[in-house]
């Protein structure tokens, strides 16, 4: 499956859906976490409920809204431990803006 490609600027609603045995499940108390490396190797790591940036959406669902703000490749990873242990890996591109 080709990487996504996306603008500065844009929006990218990032999510993550913890189970166990195929039925939603949250994760351990405090162990939901996500971590994006930037092109330029900038390391951001949320984790939940410490940090707001991860919005819980349901059981077992989760979500960050990231702006775009740097071009080349975005590299993220959600992960969660205990019964709904889980880690969930994903990129994505961003362009330079055209000028003119």
């Amino acid at each position: 499956m080709p990487t996504e490609c996306y603008d500065i600027g844009d929006l990218r609603r990032l999510t993550a859906a913890f189970t166990v045995g195929g039925a939603p499940a949250d994760p351990d108390a405090g162990t939901v976490m996500f971590t994006m490396l930037e092109p330029d190797g900038v390391k951001t790591v949320y984790t939940h409920p410490a940090n707001a940036q991860i919005v819980k959406d349901g059981l077992g669902n989760y979500h960050v809204d990231w702006i775009v703000a740097k071009p080349g490749r975005h590299a993220y990873r959600w992960t969660g431990a205990g019964a709904a242990h889980a880690a969930e890996p994903g990129d994505f591109y961003a362009r330079r803006k055209e000028t003119g």
